[in-house]
């Protein structure tokens, strides 16, 4: 089977998921969500192999604890147990998207233009953990911890585009910020204001974030990177 059949399997799951998330179709969204990282998954192996590259082991762990924890948050609705194991699963996920980003050995260091770079996430960053501390405090530390590693996601995709082709670094820096876009609206639909068509917004950032992702990272990795210069 080539890699557009699981690409177009990918597409059929992830058009039925915004469907079903669109009409309040429950049986429509538990159908077709544990397919999502499947199909990405059986796309990315077969790219791979067209590509004649291996596919990166950080690469299949990422889908895979994206798809544990798609399956885990289906039954976290006012289930705090299983939105915290979901949280870890995907937490893990973004480790291991993290370690993508610094393939190659790279030589890594806190560059300063970086951090100011990022200065806006940073400061959205502590203005949601402040409200989530107002109104769900119990939840303060499991979500603080979610938070850094996602700057650290962000922080190593600038690491990591700054030596890529310029297109795939885009790429991969519009696929972790819909990545974080996403888990913002989880976030903010569940501790700070829950809004009409939350779930629609979530799930179409976040398949569009996971497909670039994967996209990004179907590649040879360069065995050198260097920290960004942002100009």
């Amino acid at each position: 089977m080539k890699s557009k059949h699981w690409l177009a399997f990918f597409v059929i799951c992830g058009l039925a998921n915004i469907v079903g998330e669109a009409l309040s179709n429950q049986l429509l969204t538990h159908f077709s969500k544990p397919l999502l990282m499947l199909t990405l998954g059986g796309y990315a192996f077969f790219k791979a192999r067209e590509n004649a590259i291996a596919m990166p082991k950080a690469l299949i762990g990422a889908l895979l604890f994206s798809f544990l924890g798609d399956v885990i948050l289906m039954f976290a609705s006012g289930n705090e147990t299983y939105f915290l194991l979901g949280l870890v699963a995907f937490l893990i996920g973004h480790i291991f998207y993290i370690s993508l980003n610094l393939r190659g050995r790279p030589k890594f260091r806190f560059d300063i233009e970086a951090i100011i770079f990022m200065s806006p996430i940073i400061i959205f960053t502590g203005t949601m953990l402040k409200k989530i501390a107002d109104t769900a405090p119990g939840m303060i530390a499991p979500v603080m911890l979610y938070s850094i590693i996602l700057c650290a996601l962000f922080y190593t995709g600038l690491v990591a585009q700054s030596v890529r082709p310029k297109k795939q670094g885009l790429v991969l820096m519009l696929g972790i910020s819909l990545f974080i876009i996403s888990d913002s609206l989880i976030a903010l639909n569940r501790f700070i204001a829950p809004f009409e068509g939350a779930g629609l917004a979530i799930m179409s950032t976040y398949i569009l974030a996971q497909y670039l992702l994967v996209v990004a990272n179907l590649h040879r990795p360069n065995h050198k990177i260097i920290p960004p210069s942002i100009t």
